[in-house]
């Protein structure tokens, strides 16, 4: 028969194989199971099991052991695993920082997509998000602030509908108010199987959001009638890229083959 534990398969053979964030996954799940516990099943749940599973208990010990001991173990090694920080090299953590370089994500914007990516991945992190007992974006918040130890005021920030989060498409994407936790915090599968590849690059990871324009073959030189507009509008939108100001647009008017295009690339040329 098979033992299925987080991240690992135990096989007849004895083999033991653990899967990428394997650390992140236990110490997510100890988080939730020593201060949510009571959201995420009942005690006589089959749940339960699954959740202990999760966080590294054999199946005999779960069997076995009262409810105080099991607690007691299960604080123990959350707090092995807190004395020192978890290591985060590899290219889904690259990728993160490629993406949060770009959008200017906040510290907790990262965290909670790097906790959105991985769940994803994750079949048994994933599933046990879709047993907890209640389904409320409110309920989202606080499981973050529980598995993240981010503060509160910080995640509800991050999980504003008009978040850069949001407003890209990552997450919070959901209408409803009422949907459960593994729903609000899904990567579309293509997206997630992009995070976790390998690039040589920002720019070639960058790539399947944003299509580099080509730069232009003119210069500022070549608008000698157009000298005090490009001055005002390179200041104008040189203050909105770093003030971050959303909602800001140009409209550039004229007959076909009057140079609009080739401007345009001159004046974001001149922004870097």
């Amino acid at each position: 028969s098979l033992l299925l534990v987080p991240d690992r398969l135990d096989s007849i053979h004895g083999k033991v194989r653990k899967s990428e964030h394997y650390d992140h996954v236990e110490l997510w799940v100890l988080r939730l199971l020593t201060s949510f516990e009571s959201y995420l099943y009942d005690l006589w749940d089959d749940d339960r099991s699954r959740w202990l599973g999760i966080a590294g208990l054999p199946k005999r010990i779960i069997d076995s052991e009262d409810d105080g001991k099991i607690k007691a173990r299960l604080k123990r090694r959350l707090k092995e695993i807190e004395s020192k920080p978890l290591k985060r090299i590899s290219p889904f953590f690259t990728n993160i920082g490629y993406l949060a370089e770009v959008l200017g994500l906040s510290p907790a914007e990262m965290e909670i997509l790097t906790f959105a990516g991985i769940a994803t991945r994750n079949h048994y992190l994933r599933g046990g998000l879709r047993t907890m007992n209640m389904a409320t974006r409110e309920f989202a918040i606080q499981v973050l602030c529980c598995v993240l130890r981010i503060p509160e005021s910080a995640i509800r920030v991050a999980c504003q509908k008009n978040s850069t989060l949001s407003e890209v498409g990552l997450l919070f994407n959901q209408d409803s108010a009422y949907m459960d936790v593994e729903e609000l915090l899904n990567l579309e599968d293509g997206l997630a199987q992009h995070f976790f590849s390998e690039h040589d690059s920002q720019a070639q990871f960058m790539s399947k959001f944003f299509v580099a324009a080509p730069r232009s073959d003119l210069a500022t030189g070549d608008y000698p009638h157009l000298d005090r507009d490009f001055r005002v509008l390179k200041g104008y939108l040189k203050h909105t890229v770093e003030s971050r100001r959303p909602g800001v647009n140009i409209l550039i008017y004229g007959p076909p083959g009057t140079g609009k295009t080739q401007f345009a690339r001159v004046l974001a040329d001149s922004l870097g």
